[in-house]
């Protein structure tokens, strides 16, 4: 789903080489902006704050 909202990073192979770049800028928009929204109001959201802040006392990363 942030991989067709243009939110993941991508791998690109060209022979030998295999670098790692930042996420496209086209994508779906209306998708990437729901997606975004989400997040951010999540952060304000009691319960999705206290979900957020146990995984992270669990050693979980972004």
């Amino acid at each position: 789903m942030a991989s067709y909202a243009g939110l993941a990073p991508v791998v690109r192979r060209s022979g030998t080489s295999i670098r790692g770049e930042p996420a496209p800028r086209d994508g779906n928009k209306t998708q990437k902006r729901a997606l975004i929204h989400s997040a951010f109001a999540s952060e304000h959201n009691p319960a999705s704050r206290a979900y957020y802040d146990r995984k992270r006392g669990q050693g979980k990363r972004h």
